[in-house]
């Protein structure tokens, strides 16, 4: 998947979705990546490979609670895993969240 390509069919990675999400919830989105970086690394292990274009929709969607990270055992960090496709588990929890967060689900 390329730039200016859709690929309805293709597989959809984290941190593919976690811009996609933070656009469509309207999440506030920090301006400066290099703040965004900062302030992930303190609890993600594998902050380097999320790309920096993504990196505050990353935090965003972090922040929101809408997606999280996997423990790294025998470690206080957690692995955000931008490059791992989604499962439909993990689609089905951040929908939840995200209506939850919307206050779109009945009492």
């Amino acid at each position: 998947m390329g730039q200016g390509e859709f690929v309805p069919d293709g597989l959809l990675t984290r941190e593919q979705a976690a811009i996609m999400i933070a656009r469509a919830a309207n999440l506030k989105v920090q301006s400066d990546v290099a703040k965004s970086k900062a302030a992930l690394s303190k609890n993600y292990a594998d902050v380097n490979n999320i790309g920096d274009y993504s990196l505050p929709y990353v935090e965003a969607v972090l922040k929101a609670g809408v997606m999280s990270g996997a423990p790294i055992e025998n470690s206080k960090l957690m692995s955000f895993n931008p490059n791992q496709y989604l499962t439909r588990g993990e689609v089905s929890a951040i929908a939840y969240r995200l209506m939850q967060n919307l206050k779109k689900l009945p009492k």
